[in-house]
């Protein structure tokens, strides 16, 4: 009977150390080397463990059952780690927003009913190709006269306008509107598949050499006020991270018409990825968006982050997750490292008024803290925090990047050390018309020779 029970405790950890290989084999993320050396640690313990298990001697049969505890709970591990991952993989990667949505609103101070719309002058802004497909509706169920103008400080002058949600914010942005003084007449939903609006490349899944969107949009949900290209060379083990101004006045491609990256993201990432391409004479593979107002929780899981700055500054902005700087505290930096929790990394994160060179800097800052995150999430504390942890990074971004080709660039660049570097397009700061209408803005105009070096760098990484 005591043998019976020996050969079932080993037949036991050895199927345990047989399927906890076949699952972390089966993520396709770790190296196979690394496979084949834990499986022949895991074989010479159970061959160990077997052996002491069966002599007579009471000392090597304690030894025993403590190496077959330490297999099973490596194995337990280890097949918790493949499913939590696998489950993770299949969906946080081709989690993309299948659509792009957009409102419209017909408003008025007066407190019209929809059927007094019927031969009435509704003024638009005439901006972007959108605006077409909301009159069409607006046909479709009322008798009207639509009046086109191109300012949008012209338009809310009328007694009845229609107008998109993305106006509305950047006008209330600077105080020229509140939504609290008109009344909504009608609301037209338009919503758009962002796979067919937004170019990325569906044959690269066995390259080496990825182009990668970053963006991000600000509280707000509407301005793109995070723009990076990211480039990676899996056999190399290089990438490159590319920031550019969100005001970055740029040729907008089937519009006719240049805007800033911040305001053409509010009408789909499409149109950044669009004018990037265009800009650099790159090709993006994929893209990953990322929203801000998760990031907090996911630092604090991991345990904070070390920042280091090269200058002393506290944050005009203070530790709150929207625009009212009347809540939270301010952060004080001091130059050096120092440990930041969620929401001052986030602070830190989004400050540009204590720099000369405003949201250069706080471009550069946000490269600097996405690198910090990925060096705290390797801490080998994070082990027991590690299904938290993933869950946070799937509630950061939307990506049309597919799992099969992060498992396999990830076995590359497990391989060897990644090598990270850096670079800025810069430009002249200025005045021109943005939001695709008459409103002037703060614009950057790229320099040609910033423009020309950023494109040879990230084209030279594809070797």
């Amino acid at each position: 009977m005591k043998n019976i029970i020996k050969w079932i405790i080993t037949i036991i950890a050895f199927v345990l150390s047989i399927v906890v290989t076949i699952s972390i084999h089966n993520l396709n993320i770790i190296p196979n080397k690394y496979i084949i050396i834990g499986s022949i640690i895991l074989l010479i313990l159970n061959t160990i463990a077997n052996l002491l298990l069966f002599t007579k001697k009471i000392i090597p049969k304690i030894f025993s059952v403590i190496i077959y505890i330490l297999i099973i709970v490596i194995a337990v591990f280890g097949i918790h780690f493949a499913y939590t991952t696998n489950n993770f993989l299949d969906q946080a990667f081709s989690n993309t927003e299948k659509q792009f949505s957009l409102k419209y609103y017909i408003l008025s101070k007066n407190e019209y009913k929809e059927s007094e719309l019927n031969n009435k002058d509704i003024h638009y802004l005439n901006n972007i190709g959108y605006v077409n497909d909301a009159i069409q509706k607006i046909n479709e169920k009322f008798i009207v006269n639509m009046i086109p103008l191109e300012d949008p400080e012209e338009v809310i002058k009328n007694d009845v306008f229609l107008i998109d949600e993305t106006t509305i914010d950047l006008l209330e942005d600077s105080n020229k509107i509140k939504m609290s003084d008109y009344h909504i007449i009608y609301t037209i939903d338009l919503n758009y598949t962002i796979e067919e609006n937004t170019p990325v490349n569906t044959d690269a899944k066995n390259k080496h050499y990825y182009n990668i969107f970053v963006g991000g949009y600000d509280f707000s949900g509407y301005r793109m006020d995070m723009n990076k290209i990211v480039t990676i060379n899996t056999e190399t083990n290089e990438v490159l991270i590319t920031n550019i101004h969100r005001f970055a006045y740029l040729e907008v491609p089937g519009y006719g018409k240049r805007d800033t990256l911040s305001s053409m993201g509010s009408y789909g990432i499409n149109n950044n990825i669009a004018a990037l391409e265009e800009l650099l004479d790159i090709k993006f593979d994929y893209y990953l968006v990322a929203y801000a107002t998760s990031l907090p929780t996911l630092i604090d899981d991991i345990g904070g982050i070390e920042y280091c700055s090269d200058k002393e500054y506290t944050t005009y902005h203070t530790t709150t997750l929207d625009y009212k700087d009347d809540k939270g505290y301010k952060v004080h930096v001091k130059k050096g490292c120092q440990q930041l929790n969620g929401i001052e990394a986030l602070t830190v994160a989004r400050e540009r008024e204590a720099f000369y060179w405003g949201a250069v800097e706080r471009d550069n800052n946000t490269t600097e803290i996405m690198i910090d995150i990925l060096d705290a999430m390797k801490k080998p504390s994070n082990l027991s925090n590690y299904t938290t942890i993933l869950n946070d990074v799937n509630g950061l971004y939307v990506t049309s990047i597919p799992r099969d080709v992060i498992t396999n660039s990830s076995k590359k660049i497990l391989n060897s050390k990644l090598t990270i570097t850096k670079q800025t397009i810069d430009g002249k700061n200025g005045t021109n018309k943005i939001h695709f209408s008459n409103t002037t803005g703060a614009v950057q105009y790229v320099y040609d020779s910033s423009k020309n070096e950023a494109s040879a760098k990230i084209k030279a990484l594809d070797k």
